[in-house]
This record gives structure tokens, sequence and C-alpha cells, in this order.
């Protein structure tokens, strides 16, 4: 019975590293091949890559592109970091019977 629970633990193991593993392996994969055979389905790696970064540097403003990611994660996590300073700062200030809760919730 004990084999049997650690066979399903392994194999739930197994299909969730794939699950998570996988999208990695088809952006790569993507990446060098061309447009009809990520359309096609074609799981190996193609020799397409450098000229798919030359179609997408001269198809698009990837500086600017960056730049404005780098805008919004750095906001975003400014905003992250003082909203959350502060309410860690008022459950500690003011600790009430369930606040201990809230704060593990």
């Amino acid at each position: 019975m004990k084999k049997a629970g650690n066979l399903l633990k392994y194999v739930f193991l197994i299909v969730c590293s794939f699950v998570s593993i996988f999208p990695f392996y088809w952006m790569i994969v993507g990446a060098t091949n061309t447009s009809n055979e990520i359309a096609q389905g074609k799981l190996l790696p193609g020799s397409h890559l450098m000229q798919n970064i030359q179609d997408l540097f001269r198809q698009y403003p990837i500086g600017l592109v960056m730049w404005n990611s780098i805008k919004i994660a750095s906001v975003t996590m400014f905003l992250s970091l003082l909203v959350t300073s502060m309410a860690a700062f008022g459950f500690e200030k003011f600790q009430t019977r369930k606040s201990e809760w809230i704060y593990t919730m």
C-alpha cells in the first residue's frame, strides 16, 4: 500500500514537472522554427533562430518595448513594497485578537 502511494506521488510530481517545463520548451522551439512549423505543432528545434531574431528587431521597436516593461515593473514593485510595508506596520502596531489570523491569510 505504501509503495502505491509513493508511486502516485511520483507520477503526480512527474506530470506537474512536465506541465511546468513544457511552456518554456515550447517557447525555445518556437523561436527556432518558422510560423508554419509552429502551427503544424513541430516539437523539435529548427534552424531559423537568427532569421527570427532579425525579423523581430526589424518589425518591432524592441528598445522601447523593454523600456516600457522596465518602467511598469519598477512602478509596480515600488507600489507593492509601499503598500505591503504599511500593512505590515499596521498589523504590528495595532494588534487585535484576529490580527494574527488575518496576517497569516
